[in-house]
């Protein structure tokens, strides 16, 4: 996935690790498999450091979680991608 962040294009994809942010190649990545909330943390984890990079580890830990609370408690879920169809010639 793409997505643009403080005039940035970032790149987010699934890869060994639990979440890595790069900011020299603008690159995160998330390992697959993660169940849906811990996902949900990870990406807002990883997210919260391509906004704010000067933030030390224990407050975007912190930050992550309250905002995974939040969303999990509001019913945010994961929806799967639809497998799209081949175009019939």
């Amino acid at each position: 996935m793409r997505v643009k962040v403080n005039g940035k294009q970032w790149t987010v994809t699934d890869e060994a690790v639990a979440g890595l942010c790069d900011h020299e190649g603008n690159h995160v990545s998330i390992a697959p498999g993660q169940e849906p909330r811990e996902r949900l943390d990870t990406l807002l984890h990883e997210g919260i450091h391509m906004c704010r990079p000067e933030l030390g580890e224990d407050n975007v830990a912190r930050m992550a979680k309250v905002l995974t609370t939040l969303l999990w408690k509001d019913g945010w879920r994961r929806r799967r991608r639809r497998r799209r169809r081949k175009a019939r010639t």
